[in-house]
């Protein structure tokens, strides 16, 4: 049976996905520029209303929420935090350089549905926190670990919150932060992972700047 990809659809007669592997298929040329200009697009909506004056204001909470929690309460809050999938061609679980793999089962396993929600990796929480931030960036020389656990524990606080039916009972910054940054860091994901580099994980921010200011004129 022909891959997904080959009848460009990700539902083939009565299967999901591919009864066996094929080391061949790619997302086609077409899918890939229509994925990469919905990303651009979608995180060019979110970026540009937002002021320099509101990304000083989310950004002291981003260092309240860095600095007032301690290391251990914001690395259990990370154990849960996953963005959610949005089509059948997402990946399911944890990923390494944008490939899926087999999450722990010691990790967000056991409470993260896993048909709807995946690990994007650190990498992609990175340029998701410095598109919005890089002055935090730069002025706490924070790494590509620290700032995907800021991101992943923000999104892992709002689940729980959700989980256990207590979201009312929680302010709305982290309500509203956590939707944010699921949205910015999936378009992200989607911009890295549907490149027509194939080193596309391998880039850093600046590179990463570069490709957006290439595909998208205007700017962020």
């Amino acid at each position: 049976m022909p891959s997904q990809w080959k009848a460009w659809n990700p539902k083939t007669e009565y299967y999901n996905c591919c009864k066996k592997c094929d080391p061949g298929c790619v997302a086609p040329d077409r899918h890939r520029k229509v994925q990469v200009d919905e990303a651009i697009a979608a995180m060019t909506q979110r970026l540009r209303p937002i002021s320099i004056a509101m990304r000083k204001h989310i950004g002291g909470f981003v260092q309240a929420w860095m600095y007032g929690l301690s290391y251990s309460q914001r690395k259990s809050f990370s154990h849960y935090g996953a963005i959610r999938r949005r089509s059948a061609t997402d990946p399911v679980g944890r990923t390494t350089a944008m490939r899926t793999t087999t999450m722990a089962t010691h990790d967000r396993d056991f409470i993260l549905n896993e048909t709807n929600y995946f690990d994007p990796g650190n990498r992609v929480y990175s340029f998701a926190f410095r598109l919005l931030w890089d002055d935090l960036q730069k002025e706490h020389g924070w790494n590509e670990e620290t700032m995907g656990d800021i991101i992943e524990s923000i999104l892992g606080y709002h689940y729980l919150c959700v989980e256990h039916r207590i979201e009312g009972k929680v302010g709305p910054a982290p309500r509203l932060l956590s939707n944010f940054l699921d949205d910015l860091a999936y378009n992200v994901w989607r911009v890295l992972v549907y490149s027509t580099n194939s080193n596309h994980w391998q880039y850093d921010f600046s590179a990463f700047r570069s490709m957006l200011r290439a595909l998208e004129p205007e700017g962020f």
